[in-house]
């Protein structure tokens, strides 16, 4: 509440009680609230291979974000979940009220990882500010993961007519 109060400094003021008047406002807090919009680019990959997904990452509160981080989860489903794998995390810095800005980076997918069908869950949060909902700070997309694999057949020998025990062969490949 602002109040405002008015006196007589030449003349004595005969009535105190009416010489101040308040009225009420509001004081509206700024906000920050990191959000990943949306996970792009993505598609397969073979275990132990790279990706570059880009993620959107919006803020969404009605102060500016002076610093974010954005990590990047391999998971099983398309929201994310303690039992996710951390892949990377980038920053994102200086990002105003209702601003947007891309975030891009090369992911490796452990090669160890079984095939299979996969999301890559993008997550934003504020680093130096308090973000006002956690809720709402990731997106995915899927991704497939392929397991390396060598499959080499034998389809015939040819150029030997005998060979001595004990003798030499000579063998040539040919791919």
């Amino acid at each position: 509440m602002r109040r405002s109060c008015a006196e007589s400094r030449t003349q004595v003021d005969a009535d105190l009680t009416n010489g101040c008047a308040s009225d009420g406002f509001t004081v509206t807090a700024l906000t920050v609230d990191l959000t990943v919009t949306g996970v792009s680019g993505l598609s397969s990959t073979l275990a132990g291979g790279s990706i570059t997904p880009t993620a959107a990452v919006q803020n969404l509160g009605t102060g500016a974000a002076t610093s974010g981080l954005v990590r990047f989860y391999l998971s099983t489903n398309s929201t994310y979940d303690s039992g996710d794998l951390l892949l990377s995390s980038t920053n994102v810095s200086n990002l105003g009220a209702g601003a947007s800005v891309n975030s891009v980076l090369a992911l490796t997918v452990p090669k160890t990882q079984a095939a299979g069908s996969y999301y890559i869950v993008a997550c934003a949060e504020s680093r130096t500010e308090t973000d006002t909902d956690l809720t709402n700070g990731c997106a995915s997309d899927g991704v497939t993961v392929i397991a390396e694999t060598t499959d080499l057949t034998v389809t015939g020998i040819s150029g030997v007519s005998s060979v001595s025990p004990g003798g030499s062969l000579r063998s040539e490949e040919h791919t």
